[in-house]
């Protein structure tokens, strides 16, 4: 019988291992970005390009995609391959393909098909992020810590899913999106 003394210290156990901490973390900023990110390129794609209806649908559809088409046999490839790296690697992939989106927008380039792209590239690299993610907590802790480690994590996901449409709110009203439809380059001729 485990007391609620044993039980509360077999929890921070957990958090004493470096590298849960360090996969805890990467887990939440990924996790609130991704929240984040699938409000935020219906509204870029509303807000800056004058997306339909159908163009906001194919974005949200390409965001889910990645899991179809490649979810079973990135389970097969995860077990090959470096699981570190290959969370190093979706990681760097994701950040790159959203950070094309401020950076077309400011050279008058960005397009709802880049979105929908930006979105695809995201869903594949997370889907690389979780298989990696799951499988590698047998190689940071010990058997016993393993249903310790995915609540934890499991209860900073449901979390983040409850705070992150108030927040990507926040951010929106924060950071409004120009009220004219001129592009970044002719911003002189936008009225006041």
């Amino acid at each position: 019988m485990v007391t609620t003394e044993g039980k509360a210290e077999s929890e921070s156990e957990v958090l004493r291992v470096p590298g849960f901490r360090r996969l805890w973390g990467s887990n939440g900023l990924r996790f609130s970005a991704a929240e984040i990110a699938s409000f935020a390129l219906p509204i870029t794609a509303v807000t800056l390009l004058h997306a339909n209806p159908f163009e906001v649908g194919l974005i949200f559809v390409f965001s889910r995609l990645g899991y179809l088409l490649v979810g079973l046999p990135a389970g097969v490839w995860v077990d090959r391959w470096n699981r570190k790296s290959v969370l190093l690697w979706s990681d760097a992939i994701y950040v790159v393909s959203f950070a094309s989106i401020p950076l077309a927008y400011v050279l008058d380039a960005l397009t709802v098909p880049h979105l929908i792209a930006t979105a695809f590239v995201g869903s594949v690299s997370g889907v690389f992020f979780d298989v990696a993610h799951n499988s590698i907590l047998p190689q940071l802790l010990p058997k016993r810590q393993i249903a310790d480690a995915n609540a934890r994590l499991q209860t900073s996901s449901t979390t983040i899913m409850a705070i992150s449409p108030g927040a990507a709110g926040l951010a929106t009203r924060a950071v409004p999106a120009p009220s004219c439809t001129c592009s970044p380059s002719s911003a002189t001729s936008c009225p006041s």
